[in-house]
């Protein structure tokens, strides 16, 4: 797909939060970054590269015929324009599974708050198994 029609059929705007399937249980955090007169971006936390800019191309080819949800930034205009330089500030970050992944960090740039529902969610589940190991499976005689 070109990525100029991909941004004139979602209205793309700096900001806007672009998600894809990673695996089966997880998703992949993107935000979008509109350059005027140039090549349209993207910024990532990816493993094993960190923070980072990739082109809305190289993003499309990679995620291939795959789905691409779309959550549009709620900000103001002067809002959005803040984002460019937030993201700037953190690039090649490193990026870390549990304290800083992908979604971490589109959390961050949207709305300056540092989380994600799928660690937290994998954490419970954690938990979840251990007390039922403990309750159940610990007392074997």
């Amino acid at each position: 797909m070109n990525a100029w029609f991909f941004v004139e059929q979602n209205d793309l705007q700096t900001g806007d939060r672009l998600i894809t399937e990673k695996g089966p249980f997880s998703r992949h955090h993107s935000i979008f970054v509109q350059v005027l007169n140039g090549v349209p971006l993207v910024a990532e936390n990816q493993a094993g590269k960190g923070v980072q800019y990739i082109t809305l191309e190289d993003f499309l080819l990679r995620t291939g015929s795959g789905k691409i949800w779309i959550q549009k930034f709620v900000g103001t205009q002067s809002a959005r324009e803040s984002l460019i330089p937030r993201i700037n500030a953190l690039v090649n970050t490193p990026y870390d599974l549990v304290n800083f992944n992908c979604e971490h960090f589109a959390n961050l740039i949207q709305t300056g708050v540092v989380a994600s529902k799928q660690v937290a969610v994998a954490v419970l589940g954690v938990i979840v198994i251990g007390i039922g190991f403990l309750a159940f499976g610990g007392n074997k005689r």
